[in-house]
């Protein structure tokens, strides 16, 4: 809603009306500006004025000059605590009308008032004498940029600014030596010399334009275009070699191919007589290496539409139209050498309903042929696809032939998840959808509940397991979810709770474990808007007591005397621990069982600050001032990491340092100190820590295309890599014998092979003998050569079902959880994951990296897992500790155990983190073609991600995104606020390139396994789920979680036995184990929440038995046979025994000395009595 007053006099006569009834306006433009107020309801009402409360009805105040130039835009009450409002942008002109300066958000005043002076606001605020970027122009009428200012003193201190010089055409210098390329399709030929003469074909001195941009780094990029404004040559300029991409267009200026880097160098090395040939000696069954591997090619009709697609290494595709330019089948490499042909349908209003794969031996031109004149949703007859080749289907408008009925799960306490609808409405929309399972064939089916606002109210799908599984969500008026219950009906069943402010930034999640809601994580937000703080487990603070935290056992007690001590919490050494048993001087033999003593209350089980750099960067989490990381032991910080960029001498957004450091040494920083190109690759990385340890890397080069050459990893690789004629990656080679990194397992012939659509076959380094794929290039089953076979299954859409080994491990994927060998494993909430044991977080870095994960121990922060990489992925192995089953790890993707150490599932692509590179073509290697389709992150890991396997995303430049449990969040733009974005050249400009298509997840934040690694359309390789679908009809798919989903009402018997507050319940074997009792336990002679020890007949171990809450034995531990923690509070109890059969007396932790020695493992145990 808009209102627009202009008028001094009518602001006037409004400012008297509300001091007549002694109310002022929550809205309060200054007066003697233009400006537009734009009012947004967050929840209903009768009417809108500027009196509406801004918790309500947000406002913005849009300020506009005499000449309708927007000069600046206010968020009312847009501070973290709604104390004064954001200016989010201010813009002033130049003499002749052009916008120089645009100021950095900073507080403004209440109520949307203009703020006259944003710079030395601005200084304030940052302090910083430049929180403005500028532009300044040529001395034209083009008005075009010559130099751009970022924000900063630093940047003007040391002269670092972008540059844009220009080129026209006559100048001569612009067309020098600029080969015009050219494609024959009836020649199947790429050529650039003179057609029927000799040498190169040049453009002339007329033809094209020229741009040089030089940017903060004085890294320089020179961009040519033609008279029609088309990109025809991309040159990234490197002291030693320019990297060239070339643009190649047909006779109606259509993209007909795309030279990379190394294959310009080809022709340039073969002189003006290079001639590329799509196939050897004309034989179109015989590829030609150098082109297969190299080159981008794009055939068109008479229509203009693209019918036939080259990508290297990946190899031909052929497309076929309908009547109404419909993509209706396809066909890659791999299907072609299956000899099937993919499909998709639609219906009158061209929604896809259905998609398949289906055998037909028809060629592409003749298949054209079939489809002229079919315009509705019939198929040719010569096109006939039975059941068994549907692989989706979609219905539309209504429900009728669903196997899925709507149900309200919600209790009768909760509000009702669709409360501005008595009958769900489905018209137009996406309401069930069917896909199969690639492996056995089954169909699972799907369905979609709306209110009359078109928002899902309840999504049913079925699993794998037989399961039917729900997601229930109640919305508030605005959009923003309230409440989303999630349950298969069997063992998982949770609710969510989303808590916002005024600007729908969320400020809490909380969730039901035990029929109790629990805030999982509260946020903050600082002056501007951005994220300033998170609580993780606010609710209750967390206290560490003291005591001496060892247990005292006498070496030759009394006749059934054993005196067992214990703390708060009792810790017992894993298997891996070399124990010694040995006795005192006074006889006795003691254990150490907890952490060191004192202590401390905290306000939450973890806090994060986040402090951020001028541009909008981050600068770290838990840093001071000047970015040093720093531990605040007093409220238990786990770990803290700070971030470098021109105070480490990178002025153009590349990340100079990374600082961390972590409380198992919490005095200890370590460092990473980064290196790079001219073409912002990563040259090489310092490292700096304890005495003895060097995890630096160094002697990183690459070939023309991205390729890595070369990499050393101090102490264990010395790595050089070959390749054929393009990208396909054949040996790599250790100078070292140390397997501690990439281990080196074939040393003759070549070590890698690939099917003919450029997927990986072979990698005999890993032993791996055989990688077999589905249609979507998911691998499905991996041979080894010890016998050894790891088997994925997927969906058609490309969601995750399921692995098995033949070692007899199975882990299945379900929407919300995991499960491990059939039992519950792990499910993945938006700060970490539940597991049997109770909740972990995770400590993620500016990559979404897994750091730390920790939890809560009864009220005692404990850390389960310490990780640490190298920039390309590959764990510190000495820095790396813990015993916790997470799977996530680097970029938050999970960590393919069962394959091979540093191998990682992105979703669409395996990651090897031990060689930096994908083992598949990038289903988006269109989008930036500088690049080879294998490379990571562009070369530049400390700066990029890929989210999900098919793009790289500049962390940097996007801010630092965080998420609210459903949707993403930005600390740099939530407000709306516009800043600078830097000069990082990571893409490829405008000329020759298609608009990157949409459909990847952001920054690999933690989401639900089916999200994580779902999901690929088959007629075009792009991912989505199900939800996605629905959203691409304009429909709000609110309940899709990003962050992975719930907590958690387990299962049955976990909701019989948990309380939250002291316990959980018995799980996994591997898995950390609490155990509480209760008053049934006393009355049985137990006493709760405590460890019972039972001397053995030799009087030299014991076993620690746990009570459940009918006063039973629930779980024994031996000291030799387990690493876990077990409670007890110190309790004093004496139950009468004989040696080797009873108990006697717990004596107060307070008690416990000093000094402890080691209990062994591998003693006997005896057996309580009456058990």
């Amino acid at each position: 809603m808009r209102q627009s007053l202009f008028s001094q006099l009518i602001l006037g006569i409004l400012l008297l009306l509300f001091v007549c009834f002694s109310a002022w306006a929550q809205v309060s433009p200054s007066a003697g500006q233009n400006y537009v107020v734009e009012q947004t309801p967050r929840t209903a009402q009768t009417s809108v004025s500027l009196n509406s409360s801004y918790v309500d009805v947000p406002a913005t105040v849009s300020y506009l000059d005499g000449l309708g130039r927007p000069t600046q835009t206010v968020q009312v009450r847009g501070a973290g605590d709604a104390s004064t409002d954001i200016v989010t942008s201010s813009t002033s002109y130049d003499a002749y009308g052009r916008p120089n300066q645009s100021f950095l958000p900073v507080p403004g005043g209440v109520g949307g008032t203009f703020l006259s002076s944003p710079q030395s606001s601005g200084a304030s605020f940052y302090g910083d004498t430049n929180p403005y970027s500028e532009t300044i122009y040529e001395a034209s009428p083009l008005n075009r940029p010559t130099q751009q200012w970022g924000p900063g003193q630093n940047w003007r201190t040391a002269n670092r600014k972008q540059q844009l010089s220009y080129g026209v055409p006559g100048d001569g210098a612009t067309s020098s030596g600029i080969i015009r390329f050219k494609v024959n399709f009836f020649s199947n030929v790429i050529y650039g010399n003179i057609e029927g003469g000799s040498g190169w074909d040049y453009f002339g001195p007329f033809d094209i334009a020229s741009r040089t941009t030089t940017d903060e780094q004085n890294n320089q990029t020179i961009e040519y275009t033609d008279l029609q404004g088309r990109m025809i040559r991309r040159d990234v300029v490197l002291p030693s070699q320019t990297l060239t991409t070339v643009y190649v267009y047909d006779s109606y200026e259509r993209l007909a191919a795309v030279i990379p880097p190394k294959l310009y160098d080809w022709f340039v090395a073969n002189g003006s007589a290079a001639a590329l040939y799509f196939y050897t000696n004309g034989d179109s069954n015989t590829p030609n290496l150098q082109f297969i591997d190299n080159c981008y090619v794009y055939q068109y009709d008479a229509r203009g539409r693209v019918i036939r697609k080259h990508i290297p290494s990946a190899g031909w595709t052929d497309l076929v139209y309908d009547q109404l330019d419909r993509l209706v089948m396809s066909q890659d490499q791999q299907d072609k050498a299956e000899g099937k042909w993919r499909f998709t349908r639609y219906d009158g209003l061209n929604r896809v309903v259905a998609t398949g794969r289906m055998p037909l031996s028809r060629a592409a031109d003749d298949l054209r042929a079939d489809f002229t004149g079919v315009s509705n949703e019939t198929f040719p007859s010569t096109v006939n696809p039975f059941g068994t080749d549907l692989l989706t289907e979609s219905f539309y408008d209504n429900y009728t032939g669903s196997p899925l009925t709507f149900s309200i799960i919600f209790s009768s306490g909760a509000p009702s998840p669709w409360p501005n609808a008595t009958q769900p409405n489905a018209t137009g929309l996406l309401t069930r959808s069917g896909v199969r399972n690639l492996e056995t064939g089954a169909w699972y089916s799907s369905a979609f509940w709306y209110d009359d606002k078109a928002r899902v109210i309840q999504h049913q799908s079925q699993n794998h397991l037989g399961f039917i599984e729900h997601t229930d969500t109640h919305y508030q008026f605005n959009g923003e979810v309230l409440i989303s219950r999630f349950t298969d009906e069997e063992t998982i069943s949770s609710d969510r709770y989303f808590a916002y402010d005024h600007l729908s930034r969320p400020i809490s999640v909380s969730f039901t474990p035990a029929d109790e809601p629990f805030e999982m994580a509260r946020y903050s937000y600082d002056a501007i808007g951005r994220l300033g703080q998170k609580l993780i487990q606010p609710t209750g603070s967390g206290t560490v007591t003291g005591g001496n935290n060892s247990i005292t056992r006498t070496a030759n007690p009394p006749t059934g005397t054993t005196l067992d001590q214990a703390p708060d919490f009792v810790e017992i050494l894993p298997d891996n621990f070399d124990l010694n048993y040995q006795s005192n001087a006074n006889g006795l033999y003691e254990a150490k069982i907890g952490p060191a003593t004192g202590s401390t209350t905290t306000p939450a089980l973890q806090t994060l600050d986040y402090r951020y750099h001028i541009r909008g960067w981050l600068r770290g989490v838990n840093v001071d001032a000047m970015g040093q990381p720093v531990l605040n032991i007093s409220r238990g910080d786990v770990f803290a990491f700070g971030l470098d960029y021109e105070t480490a001498g990178f002025y153009d957004g590349n990340i100079g340092k990374q600082r961390w450091l972590g409380s198992r040494q919490p005095s200890q920083t370590r460092q990473y100190t980064y290196a790079y190109d001219t073409a912002s690759r990563l040259s090489g990385a310092t490292y700096t820590g304890a005495s003895g340890e060097n995890y630096s890397l160094f002697n990183m080069s690459y070939d023309q295309n991205g390729n890595i050459q070369t990499l050393n990893r101090a102490g264990i690789d010395q790595l050089t890599y070959s390749y054929g004629e393009g990208n396909k990656l054949l040996s790599v080679s250790d100078a070292t014998s140390n397997t501690a990194g990439f281990a080196d397992g074939n040393t003759s012939g070549n070590d890698y092979e690939y099917w003919p659509d450029g997927s990986l076959k072979k990698d005999l380094n890993r032993g791996i003998t055989d990688i077999q794929y589905n249609l979507l290039k998911l691998p499905k089953q991996i041979s080894f050569s010890t016998g050894k076979v790891v088997s994925y299954t997927y969906t058609a859409t490309g969601q995750k079902l399921r692995m098995s080994s033949s070692t007899g491990q199975i882990r299945d994927y379900l929407a919300e959880s995991e499960n491990l060998n059939g039992q519950f494993d792990c499910l993945y909430t938006p700060e970490g994951r539940a597991f049997s044991g109770g909740y972990e977080y995770y400590h993620k870095d500016h990559l979404g990296n897994i750091r730390a994960v920790y939890w809560d121990s009864l009220g005692v922060l404990k850390v389960n897992q310490w990780r640490d990489y190298d920039p390309w992925g590959l764990e510190l192995s000495e820095l790396s500790s813990g015993n916790s089953t997470n799977r996530l790890k680097f970029n938050g993707k999970e960590s393919l155990a069962e394959v091979g150490g540093g191998v990682l599932d992105y979703g669409a692509r395996l990651y090897d983190a031990t060689i930096g590179r994908w083992g598949v073509v990038d289903p988006l290697a269109e989008v930036n073609r500088r690049f080879s389709p294998f490379v990571y992150g562009n070369n530049n890991p400390v700066r990029m991600i890929d989210p999900d396997g098919r793009e790289a995303k500049d962390q940097t430049n996007q801010g630092f995104e965080y998420s609210d449990g459903y949707s993403k969040q930005n600390s740099r733009n939530t407000t709306g606020s516009v800043s600078f974005e830097g000069a990082y050249q990571n893409g490829e400009g405008s000329g020759g390139e298609e608009p990157i298509k949409g459909g990847g997840f952001p920054k690999g934040e933690i989401r639900s396994t089916a999200e994580q690694n779902a999901v690929i359309r088959p007629a075009d390789g792009l991912r989505q789920t199900e939800v996605d679908k629905a959203a691409q009809l304009g429909v709000d798919i609110a309940w899709t979680v990003e962050g992975g989903a719930t907590l958690l009402k387990l299962t049955k018997w976990f909701k019989s036995l948990v309380s939250f507050s002291k316990a959980v319940v018995e799980g996994s074997e591997d898995i950390l184990k609490l155990f509480s009792g209760t008053e049934k336990a006393w009355q049985s002679g137990a006493t709760p929440n405590s460890v019972y020890t039972y001397l053995s007949s030799d009087g030299k171990a014991v076993s620690n038995y746990i009570y459940n809450a009918e006063g039973k034995v629930i779980y024994q531990v031996d000291f030799g046979k387990h690493g876990k923690y077990l409670s007890g509070h110190g309790h004093e109890m004496t139950i009468p025994g004989n040696l080797g059969s009873g108990h006697q007396g717990h004596i107060p932790y307070n008690l416990v000395p000093s000094q402890y020695l080691q209990v062994p493992k591998g003693v006997s145990y005896s057996t309580p009595i009456g058990h």
